[in-house]
């Protein structure tokens, strides 16, 4: 089993890269790192930055690498141990 050990978070320059390079809308990448809306994504990028945690971090890079079926098979084992949710696409 792998675990994240001595994490240091990406910076808020590497956050606002990627928002860029994706061309995705802080809403959407909020929606993907698990964090309520795109005022909180900017809370990452700001002149006053918080830091991300590592599964928020965890959660968006997994949306940006896996493909649906794969992100499909997370959902499910998710539901297998015994969450409830929905899961929807990002705001745009």
């Amino acid at each position: 089993m792998r675990t994240i050990r001595n994490y240091a978070p990406p910076s808020p320059v590497d956050l606002a890269e990627l928002k860029e390079r994706t061309g995705r809308s802080s809403a959407e990448l909020a929606a993907m790192a698990g964090v309520s809306d795109g005022r909180q994504w900017r809370k990452y990028t700001g002149p006053e930055a918080r830091e991300m945690a590592a599964p928020s971090l965890f959660m968006l890079a997994a949306h940006l690498a896996l493909s649906d079926d794969e992100m499909g098979r997370v959902i499910a084992r998710m539901r297998e141990i015994g969450a409830s949710f929905d899961f929807e696409d990002a705001p745009r």
